[in-house]
């Protein structure tokens, strides 16, 4: 998995923000991406930390929190709306953003969409956490973020992208039993593997090649 940001860092503005968070699913809005923000009445019991947004920062009742709308309402201005990838690419247009947060890769038609609601004299800072497997509904393939933005980044033609890798290892709370489970389930050298646990930066295969020396940076 990794984290691919587009701008140069979080600069403080008083002004309020709107935001977009993205899923590929409302199920996976509603049931993971929300509950580690604010209270939306899902966040599960075992849950180690509290919701980052505390209640006494959203407005009350229906003006904070609109589960038919997907929307909330911050009391210093701020919206964040909640949106998923199972919308067609028109419910992605707005006039202006200042944030969008993206929950795994979308597709690249919606991302471009995203990036494009920018506004006069103010930043667009995009942000997401992924992890490089194959498109959903395909056995195998090219994440279009390995060829629009890891390979670009490597090269050095994208100075105004940063990327963070991570591997399962690198994360101190996971118990190692779990660890050792999820090593049993992604053979050592699967691309599933190399992916989830190792964090590795790969197009993402799957399959026999061709030619299994091929290496994408050597060839």
């Amino acid at each position: 998995p990794f984290s691919f940001y587009q701008g140069t860092g979080l600069a403080r503005r008083e002004k309020p923000w709107t935001m977009a968070v993205i899923s590929l699913s409302y199920d996976m809005n509603e049931k993971i991406i929300q509950p580690k923000l604010f209270d939306n009445g899902y966040v599960p019991a075992t849950q180690g930390h509290e919701p980052f947004i505390p209640s006494w920062e959203i407005k009350r009742g229906t003006e904070g929190w609109s589960k038919q709308s997907q929307t909330l309402r911050l009391k210093n201005g701020s919206i964040i709306y909640f949106k998923s990838c199972e919308q067609k690419r028109g419910k992605f247009q707005a006039a202006e953003w200042d944030m969008v947060l993206f929950d795994e890769a979308p597709p690249y038609e919606i991302y471009k969409e995203c990036a494009i609601r920018t506004g006069k004299g103010t930043k667009l800072y995009i942000r997401g956490a992924v992890t490089l497997l194959p498109p959903e509904g395909r056995v195998g393939g090219v994440s279009w973020l390995y060829t629009e933005r890891i390979v670009p980044w490597k090269e050095g033609r994208l100075p105004h992208v940063h990327l963070i890798g991570a591997s399962i290892y690198d994360n101190p709370h996971l118990d190692k039993g779990e660890i050792a489970r999820l090593e049993d389930v992604y053979p050592l050298g699967s691309v599933d593997r190399r992916i989830r646990l190792d964090g590795e930066w790969m197009p993402g295969f799957q399959g026999a090649l061709a030619y299994p020396n091929f290496k994408r940076e050597i060839h």
